[in-house]
């Protein structure tokens, strides 16, 4: 079907005896609509949904002006993306505090965290399932459960000097 240099041409030599296995079943893809249903969680600082997959969780968060996103004992760094040219924040951890503009990404160390939206907006937080809390509250919490076949299980990454 595909000419012979083509990556293609081999995908059909996975299936013959000797050949590669793949895979060996399927998880059924997950969708997350934050537009069209209601936030996992609401209060004075926001309007925040929580989605998530098997190695990642992700919050987004309609931040109100001063909202504030703590983490306590968050036990590995997560990322932190302002899609926003007008939103900023400010960033608290143990090492101080660092304003942030929009259009931006900062990674938040592990530990106790605060983000302070001065001037409110969109913020997008990024979670390793390590983040239990958030990842037991998201829209699909139900759907991992359990291991899934074709994803790795996280590991913990390599270790960085201090500062």
């Amino acid at each position: 079907m595909y000419v012979q240099s083509d990556p293609r041409s081999n995908l059909s030599n996975a299936a013959k005896p000797g050949g590669t296995k793949v895979h060996n079943s399927y998880f059924g893809s997950q969708l997350a609509l934050f537009y069209e249903t209601a936030p996992q969680i609401a209060d004075a600082n926001g309007d925040t949904w929580i989605s998530r997959g098997q190695n990642f969780v992700v919050a987004y968060s309609n931040a109100t002006e001063g909202g504030i996103f703590s983490r306590r004992s968050q036990p590995d760094e997560y990322a932190l993306i302002i899609p926003d040219k007008e939103t900023s924040v400010e960033i608290t951890t143990a090492e101080g505090a660092t304003v942030v503009p929009g259009y931006s990404v900062a990674f938040v160390p592990p530990g106790d965290s605060s983000i302070r939206v001065s001037t409110g907006g969109s913020v997008v937080r990024l979670f390793t399932p390590k983040s239990e809390d958030l990842a037991g509250a998201a829209s699909n919490a139900d759907a991992f459960l359990g291991e899934h076949p074709n994803v790795p299980p996280s590991k913990r990454g390599r270790s960085r000097p201090a500062g």
